[in-house]
């Protein structure tokens, strides 16, 4: 089930007076994780984010958040340009496998991003897995973004502080925390070009898909 959370989506922005609501956590390689303890709406949120520089100029970011009870992904680049409520199939790999999930783009504030929801059942794992790799690589099916491949060195402690902000605002025994050693393989930026690009093919679809 598709939420789009306006209030949280504007505060993993950290602009304006939203950034004073959110508290880092800890940082950890090119991983930081951060707790938003009262948002608009009047819910705590905790999140994981990286962000980095794709060739020709455009930020990217990558955002792991949970809020009323669900974990799910914001992905996020400065010059995506798209309308909102459009499906967007993509892979998520890690090193212990492939994820399929259907993305719905949403429009917050002037931000274009996707939003990616995790089954309950799936959120434990899909945070071992995150925690446990050493590369991301997301994998756009349509239109013409490429490939991102997200450096994860630091991600295992900044898991390990995204649980411990998940029970503490709440979340109970929701995801496992993540265990065993993780070693760091820094990997180039994704190839791309200085255009504009885009993850979305054009076809407007009802939001029917989760990881």
């Amino acid at each position: 089930m598709k939420r789009i959370l306006l209030a949280a989506t504007a505060l993993v922005m950290m602009t304006g007076a939203a950034a004073a609501t959110s508290r880092q956590l800890v940082a950890s390689g090119y991983w930081s994780t951060h707790i938003v303890d009262r948002s608009s709406d009047g819910t705590p949120m905790c999140m994981m984010r990286a962000t980095w520089t794709a060739p020709g100029g455009a930020e990217g970011r990558v955002f792991v958040k949970y809020a009323n009870g669900e974990v799910f992904f914001h992905i996020f680049k400065t010059n995506w340009r798209f309308d909102a409520d459009v499906e967007v199939p993509l892979t998520v790999t890690f090193d212990s496998g492939v994820r399929k999930a259907t993305g719905v783009t949403v429009n917050t504030n002037g931000h274009h991003m996707i939003e990616i929801a995790v089954q309950k059942e799936h959120a434990g794992g899909i945070l071992s897995d995150f925690a446990e790799s050493n590369v991301m690589a997301i994998n756009f099916e349509s239109g013409n973004e490429p490939t991102w491949n997200a450096n994860m060195y630091g991600s295992r402690l900044a898991a390990q502080w995204f649980i411990r902000c998940i029970k503490h605002i709440g979340g109970g025994g929701t995801a496992t925390s993540p265990v065993g050693p993780q070693a760091s393989s820094p990997v180039g930026p994704p190839k791309s070009s200085a255009k504009p690009t885009t993850p979305v093919g054009g076809a407007r679809k009802a939001d029917n898909g989760s990881i």
